[in-house]
């Protein structure tokens, strides 16, 4: 029992999974966040106040099952559950809406009970516990430290982008966020110099 422990517990450590918070309720393209590594059980908070269209869950690794779970609030907690999918073999899980019905705040996933059939029921995790998001990152791998700025300056900043934009939040030992994009800056229509001269200071080099 021990030992199935330990290697579980190695397995997870090296393989982990992205958690993705986009407007696009679809868990479509457009520029997007990409941060890896979310732990079981770990909760991941996006940090906007109004919440995401969709939450998508990725890079699941296809021997693993999984109960993926998206929360319209910013804690993980069981009362705020939308919606909860079991991967059974999938590497992604989308947890899209119907218009402003829902929207996202937060997620977490956790390893699929054998015993049990169906769904389980998800587990509260305190608001200190989950991690926020602290790095943002554009299309063109620019950086910016928001780990020391105020939740609603964050919302702000995501607000500026278009509205396929994605907040990702990752977890584990980086606990960065990064933001990519499919997208240039030019076709997003953002640019360095559109930011607020506030946010340009936070630039990593």
């Amino acid at each position: 029992m021990q030992y199935s422990t330990i290697v579980l517990a190695l397995a997870t450590a090296a393989t982990a999974i992205d958690i993705r918070f986009l407007n696009d309720k679809h868990c479509g393209g457009g520029i997007s966040t990409a941060c890896t590594g979310v732990q079981p059980n770990a909760c991941c908070n996006s940090r906007s106040s109004t919440g995401f269209g969709g939450v998508f869950f990725v890079a699941i690794p296809s021997n693993w099952d999984v109960l993926s779970r998206g929360y319209n609030g910013e804690s993980c907690a069981a009362k705020d559950l939308v919606q909860q999918f079991r991967s059974e073999g999938r590497t992604t899980t989308c947890h899209g809406s119907a218009g402003d019905s829902h929207r996202y705040r937060s997620g977490q996933y956790s390893f699929a009970s054998k015993k049990i059939r169906g769904m389980t029921e998800a587990r509260d995790v305190a608001p200190e516990d989950c991690i926020p998001a602290d790095t943002l990152y554009f299309g063109d791998d620019s950086a910016y430290n928001i780990s020391d700025i105020a939740d609603g300056k964050v919302d702000e900043l995501s607000h500026m982008l278009p509205i396929h934009s994605v907040l990702v939040c990752i977890l584990g030992q980086s606990n960065v966020l990064t933001v990519m994009s499919r997208l240039t800056l030019a076709e997003a229509g953002t640019a360095h110099d559109d930011l607020p001269v506030e946010f340009q200071t936070l630039k990593v080099e």
